[in-house]
């Protein structure tokens, strides 16, 4: 009876730690999942504004791309947008920088995906899109969502 006991209590207790680590490798699989998603999402995003906001450009000029941005602002709260001209390094409040090589992939028209601290401590995917107008890039579009 002794060992019946023993032998039960082993399997209930290997049973419990087999389901929590199932448990947390499961969980990461859906984090990382979840973050690929807002990238994917986030990258589509930026590539239909990108072309848009280049035919705006071209009709209408910059004011009228800035005053698009911040009408995007106004009626979204999950995501930020942000119009930053190229070469310039400072991206938020809290003067955080790209790197070179993340400045020299805009400048030659790739996108870039950042993921930073805001001042609260949250998590933000920062992705900064090249807007090409004609064969000139002006300025970049920032695209920021809280994860």
């Amino acid at each position: 009876m002794k060992i019946t006991g023993k032998l039960v209590l082993a399997v209930l207790a290997s049973t419990a730690l087999i389901c929590a680590i199932n448990g947390y490798l499961r969980a990461r699989r859906e984090v990382t999942a979840f973050q690929v998603d807002m990238i994917q999402d986030a990258q589509m995003l930026g590539q239909v504004f990108e072309k848009v906001f280049a035919d705006v450009w071209l009709m209408h000029g910059q004011p009228r791309v800035l005053q698009l941005i911040a009408d995007a602002n106004a009626s979204m709260s999950q995501r930020r947008f942000r119009w930053l001209p190229l070469g310039t390094t400072a991206t938020g409040p809290d003067h955080w920088e790209l790197d070179q090589s993340q400045t020299a992939a805009l400048q030659q028209g790739q996108s870039v995906v950042v993921t930073a601290r805001d001042p609260r401590g949250q998590e933000v995917l920062h992705l900064f899109v090249p807007v090409r107008v004609g064969n000139a890039i002006p300025g970049v579009l920032e695209i920021a969502e809280s994860q």
